[in-house]
């Protein structure tokens, strides 16, 4: 349950920040602001790319990802992380 209530909100509270952070980028903010917008989008870029790493080096094999799963998890992060984990924890449940 709490699964399917909190992915849906991770998902819109990611696209928000990702939908500030481009805009900084488009419009840059006043002063310090889009400084610090700008470490930020590094630090959430080098962030999802180490989950990306940590997470494709734990499931190996039991986790084949094509391009839009890449770019699904370098957006969203540990949200679209956790779907996938799901879905693989499923498959392996004994029926």
């Amino acid at each position: 349950m709490f699964y399917k209530v909190m992915l849906p909100i991770g998902y819109l509270v990611m696209l928000s920040v990702w939908g500030v952070l481009i805009g900084n980028f488009i419009q840059p903010f006043a002063g310090d602001l889009a400084f610090i917008l700008y470490l930020v989008a590094g630090l959430v870029v080098m962030m999802h790319l180490i989950q990306l790493a940590v997470f494709k080096g734990t499931m190996g094999a039991r986790l084949i990802l094509g391009w839009p799963g890449i770019i699904e998890i370098l957006l969203f992060g540990v949200f679209a992380l956790w779907r996938r984990w799901q879905k693989v924890l499923a498959e392996q449940a004994p029926r």
